[in-house]
């Protein structure tokens, strides 16, 4: 549905109404009336005040908790990353093959040369 299609119809003066943001502007009388009664008088802000600190707080939550669970999940999956780059160069180290390497630590062939040349250079 667009909502900025706001003709004279039913649906229109609907669309119409929720852009308005002065309620004296509204076709619907109970839509009018509500949004004054939220925007207008003390309990209205109010409660609309607390909707909003509420929500905010709960955003709040989830975010952290996903900002955190991402975190954990991208920060083990870094260190695991790293143990098995250390690993590739020891095992290189001690003679054994790239493909047995890459078999071993179940990842490709060129990821494993990536590495070893990455840990070779820096052996230098």
């Amino acid at each position: 549905m667009n909502s900025r299609v706001q003709n004279d119809t039913e649906l229109g003066r609907l669309m119409h109404d929720l852009h308005c943001k002065n309620a004296d502007e509204m076709y619907s009388k109970v839509l009018s009336e509500r949004v004054r009664e939220l925007k207008e008088t003390q309990r209205g802000v109010d409660a609309m005040c607390s909707e909003m600190e509420k929500l905010y707080h709960e955003g709040m939550e989830r975010g952290e908790k996903l900002g955190y669970e991402r975190g954990e999940k991208l920060g083990m999956e870094r260190g695991e990353m790293k143990t098995k780059k250390e690993a590739a160069i020891s095992f290189a180290k001690m003679g054994m093959s790239i493909e047995q390497i890459a078999q071993g630590l179940k990842e490709n062939v060129s990821l494993i040369q990536e590495w070893i040349a990455e840990g070779m250079a820096v052996s230098r």
